[in-house]
């Protein structure tokens, strides 16, 4: 009789908290003409978002902010965003520019990231987004 081993995973948290703000959805790059030649930038409400963000995640490392060195380290988020009720925000954009931000920080690329969990909810007050990043390890199993 043989006996085979299957794979499982695990959670190994890297950052988890809550960063107060109104979550801001990430806004598209903008393109302008300037002496014939073309610019393209990120509009400025989204590169402040994703700093101060960056921050928030820092101050919420359980280690050292250490990037795994390897490229094939999975990752999963869990974000849930509190909202005003009459925000109007789409969830997919917000998702984008909490990934964003944490790219050099939790992981080198948010192409790591494998699944994501998120919600948004709206409140009448305690806006913000709580956030956690987990490692996912895979666990031998008999």
């Amino acid at each position: 009789m043989t006996v085979k081993a299957v794979a499982a995973e695990r959670y190994v948290p890297v950052t988890t908290g809550f960063y107060p703000c109104i979550p801001v959805a990430k806004e598209r790059p903008r393109t302008i003409q300037r002496h014939g030649k073309s610019i393209t930038f990120t509009p400025q409400k989204t590169r402040n978002f994703e700093k101060d963000f960056k921050v928030a995640l820092l101050g919420g490392m359980k280690y050292p902010a250490v990037v795994p060195p390897h490229k094939t380290a999975r990752f999963m988020a869990r974000l849930l965003f509190k909202l005003p009720r009459k925000s109007r925000n789409d969830l997919d954009n917000m998702i984008k520019g909490i990934s964003d931000s944490a790219n050099g920080v939790v992981y080198r690329d948010d192409i790591q990231v494998d699944r994501i969990v998120a919600e948004k909810v709206y409140v009448d007050k305690g806006y913000g987004v709580w956030f956690e990043f987990s490692r996912i390890e895979a666990v031998e199993c008999l």
